[in-house]
């Protein structure tokens, strides 16, 4: 009976625990109670520098924790509760510039943001679910649904000039790439309307309206698209129904650059003059189309 109670006051004994490399250099130490690491513990490089150091509560990692590069310089903070990361976690480069933060939540992240080695944020996460943030040359904006793409995606200049913005973008589980569905609308740096064209499950459908980038809000090409194929030469009847939209495009005040509907126009039988149609386009186009 005796020698039950000393083994079992022995076993209950606050212990410091230390151990080496093979160079002799201190490996790790820390207190033990219980068999179980409790207290201030501190993990070592063979070169001697500090890898890591943190308080563990029954094996189990607590509060703040920090980790080194073998240079000593500061990696990571990362705080923990019974063995989790919970709370903010930071990451630092070897400059000693924040490389990256997020807040985790029992080992699950929340959100974060990422910085280059100049402390330049280049992307801010909402992950798997909400808005997420890419900066870059400017700046994306889109949505995720348990970690997949989902939803509208904007794209910012430098500037912070919005220059695309696609309706909804899909993402399917297992399949690689993204796929558009719905409107796409470019703009150029300087604000003004670039293109604006239509997708379904990916592919090009219907108008691709294209904008002149010195002359503000004129239309430098239409074309129609079937399944991604451009068949705005296919036929006559496709060449008619161009010639229509132009003209209810014309109808709503929109400027079309002559080319996008001389030539539409002559083979479907005008053989007036081309500055008689550049004068009066619409009433033109209305006539040839018997509208």
């Amino acid at each position: 009976m005796g020698i039950l109670n000393f083994f079992k006051r022995n076993i209950n004994k606050e212990k410091h625990i230390i151990d080496y490399h093979d160079n002799g250099k201190i490996k790790y130490e820390g207190r033990a109670y219980n068999n179980k690491k409790n207290g201030f513990w501190k993990r070592y490089y063979d070169n001697g520098n500090l890898e890591s150091e943190g308080v563990f509560v029954n094996d189990k990692e607590n509060n703040l924790w920090k980790y080194y590069y073998e240079n000593g310089i500061l990696h990571k903070e990362v705080h923990y509760e019974d063995g989790l990361k919970r709370g903010m976690l930071k990451v630092y480069h070897i400059n000693g510039n924040l490389k990256a933060k997020g807040l985790f939540e029992d080992n699950k992240f929340i959100n974060g943001e990422y910085y280059d080695e100049n402390g330049v944020i280049i992307e801010y996460v909402n992950n798997p679910n909400g808005l997420n943030r890419v900066f870059r040359d400017g700046y994306q904006e889109f949505h995720k649904n348990n970690g997949l793409f989902n939803g509208e995606m904007k794209v910012y200049n430098k500037y912070g000039v919005l220059i695309q913005h696609i309706e909804n973008l899909i993402q399917k589980e297992g399949i690689v790439g993204v796929l558009v569905d719905g409107k796409e609308t470019q703009w150029y740096d300087n604000g003004s309307l670039k293109i604006v064209l239509n997708y379904k499950n990916g592919l090009k459908e219907g108008y691709v309206v294209s904008y002149l980038e010195k002359v503000e809000g004129i239309v430098d090409s239409i074309k129609l698209y079937e399944n991604n194929e451009d068949i705005s030469l296919r036929s006559i009847e496709d060449q008619k129904m161009i010639l229509k939209e132009i003209f209810n495009y014309m109808k709503s005040g929109v400027v079309f650059h002559p080319r996008c509907y001389i030539t539409k126009c002559e083979l479907l039988g005008y053989k007036g003059s081309h500055s008689n149609l550049m004068d009066e386009p619409e009433e033109i186009i209305k006539n040839i189309l018997s509208l």
